[in-house]
């Protein structure tokens, strides 16, 4: 008997309840038929009812992690490129739900695997904007500041870039939501904390030119 196939669309509140109250009716659909005539085919079909219906949970579970980065990233004034940020957490959402429903996913363990890769990987796309986000909010201090060269600034966001790159690539390697925080909090320090020069071209032209300009009133 094939599986029972669970809906893959964005849920409502109260969608949720109705995906697992339609799994559970097409079980009992399955159940109730002519042809579900022996022991062995009810309980078939009743196996496949209880694993549509935690497949429902897992995709509705996914959806609403979904929701609340896309919240998120709506909420954060430095994620200048929402709809490509975005495109990321779907893309992490609808591959957690495509692999949820394979038919190979045909145990409530294995749905439950799926579904925290899932939780995980849309974990890593919210903790990747927070980066990309802490680096345009940092890059853009160095480029309105009038001390420094075209050159100092370039190296600046040579090093917060370094950092970024750093962060993303540990965020990528956890494996965990704890070890995703962990990775995103230490990049976005180390973005912060990229240091700009304390003497600048400006700074040392300046100073020169106070220098002699004293030289020129001790002679006065």
């Amino acid at each position: 008997m094939p599986q029972l196939k669970v809906m893959r669309t964005s849920l409502t509140k109260q969608q949720p309840k109705q995906q697992q109250k339609a799994a559970a009716d097409a079980a009992k659909a399955e159940i109730n038929k002519d042809t579900t005539n022996t022991a062995a085919l009810v309980t078939t079909a009743k196996d496949a009812g209880l694993l549509a219906i935690n497949k429902a949970e897992a995709i509705a579970e996914i959806d609403a992690a979904k929701a609340a980065k896309d919240a998120a990233i709506e909420g954060n004034a430095n994620i200048t490129d929402k709809a490509a940020t975005k495109a990321a957490t779907k893309a992490a959402a609808d591959a957690a739900k495509a692999e949820i429903n394979k038919d190979t996913t045909n145990t409530a363990a294995l749905v439950t695997t799926e579904k925290e890769k899932g939780l995980l990987g849309l974990e890593k796309a919210g903790a990747i904007a927070e980066i990309d986000a802490a680096l345009a909010a940092k890059n853009k201090k160095v480029d309105i500041n009038n001390d420094l060269t075209t050159e100092e600034k370039a190296e600046v966001k040579k090093q917060t870039q370094k950092e970024a790159t750093d962060a993303i690539a540990n965020t990528n390697e956890a494996t965990t939501s704890t070890t995703v925080t962990t990775a995103k909090d230490n990049g976005i320090k180390a973005i912060n904390a990229v240091a700009l020069p304390t003497k600048t071209v400006k700074s040392e032209a300046i100073s020169e030119i106070n220098k002699a300009l004293a030289a020129k009133k001790t002679k006065l």
